[in-house]
């Protein structure tokens, strides 16, 4: 069980910093380098992992293999639905489910991985291609 309550207050700056340099960093490359139209939708899956990572930096779903291979996993799962599925709807609802169990398969639950999914498949060309 994760105690929320033993965090320091200087543990607690760090995690707010730290969120506020990872959510920069991630708006500054998906707006300026990748100039993508769908970073607003590429930015809120961003958004809820800086808020696992950092704000409760010992949950399982925080960890780096969670973190990385969920988002991975996820973004593969939701480019194939896209591809594989004409109906825009089907596809991404299909897309979370099977995140799902490719992330539990490997043993790398990361909630945000939803998120990835789909702005795999709204997200527009600039994201799935």
């Amino acid at each position: 069980v994760i105690q929320l309550d033993k965090m320091s207050s200087f543990e607690v700056a760090v995690s707010i910093m730290g969120a506020f340099i990872a959510t920069l960093c991630a708006s500054f490359f998906s707006y300026s380098i990748l100039e993508i139209d769908g970073a607003t939708l590429i930015l809120a899956s961003t958004g809820a992992s800086a808020m696992l990572v950092f704000g409760l930096p010992q949950s399982p779903a925080s960890q780096p293999w969670n973190l990385v291979g969920g988002h991975l996993v996820s973004a593969f799962v939701g480019v194939s639905c896209h591809f594989l599925l004409s109906n825009e709807v089907l596809a991404s609802s299909l897309a979370i489910p099977l995140a799902m169990l490719a992330m539990h398969g490997l043993r790398c639950m990361h909630p945000p991985g939803g998120a990835t999914a789909v702005t795999c498949i709204v997200g527009g060309p600039a994201v799935y291609e």
